[in-house]
């Protein structure tokens, strides 16, 4: 899955959820610069359904 571009602003902290299993190779949020390069990539290595994730 793959969102439309966006801009972040304010204080540019992002809060999310990742799930769907404890392989973040293959299920993981990946943040994209307008260059097309990747600025992070954030999985969940311990999946239990509740875990958050924060960078």
């Amino acid at each position: 899955m793959t969102s439309s571009p966006f801009v972040l602003k304010g204080n540019g902290i992002v809060m999310f959820l990742v799930g769907g299993g404890a392989d973040p190779t293959l299920t993981y949020i990946s943040f994209i610069n307008s260059k097309g390069e990747e600025l992070i990539r954030v999985g969940n290595e311990n999946f239990n359904g509740t875990d958050k994730c924060l960078e």
